[in-house]
């Protein structure tokens, strides 16, 4: 059985269009994602990241939303309208296709 979840999100999820600004040395880099998944934190997240508020959330962004060749890292943002979400801690999740950020609201 050959299982791809790459798009599973464009089906079941309630998603947002938000832009993710890749913060790097050599200038920053902003990618449109049309398919981003805003969720609540869970309780290992608020044990993992001390900093969190209570205006903290959790972005999922696909890889292929992203780009293959592009990496979420600490320091990052992502926009939603008028919000400027600040990521705190990232991992790769469900068998590497999505990358799941954990952000603070920045003011």
């Amino acid at each position: 059985m050959n299982l791809n979840v790459d798009d599973d999100y464009l089906i079941f999820d309630n998603t947002e269009s938000v832009t993710v600004t890749l913060k790097r040395s050599a200038g920053d880099e902003e990618v449109v994602v049309t398919k981003a998944l805003r969720r609540a934190l869970t309780r290992e997240d608020r044990r993992t990241v001390a900093t969190l508020k209570a205006d903290s959330t959790t972005w999922h962004v696909a890889v292929t939303q992203l780009g293959a060749t592009k990496t979420l890292k600490n320091g990052d943002t992502i926009t939603a309208g008028a919000e400027i979400w600040h990521v705190k801690a990232v991992t790769l999740n469900t068998w590497r296709t999505r990358w799941r950020a954990v952000c603070t609201l920045g003011r």
